[in-house]
């Protein structure tokens, strides 16, 4: 069994009600959680503006969690 990953940083972020549960609908129907739901497709958009995300558990980490 896989150990679950443990995050540290928190983002806040403001959008529309609607928004919102569009996420939490997209999150259900991949049985998964909206937090988890967002960080993927925080992913995928940094892969697609040529970002390399397998290099985040490479790079040392700072206490503000920003660059």
């Amino acid at each position: 069994m896989r150990e679950a990953v443990r995050y540290s940083n928190v983002l806040t972020l403001r959008c529309q009600p609607e928004v919102v549960a569009l996420i939490d609908e997209a999150a259900r129907r991949r049985c998964s959680k909206p937090a988890e739901y967002v960080r993927q497709a925080v992913v995928a958009a940094l892969r697609a503006d040529g970002f390399d995300p397998a290099q985040i558990g490479a790079q040392p980490s700072n206490d503000s969690g920003r660059p």
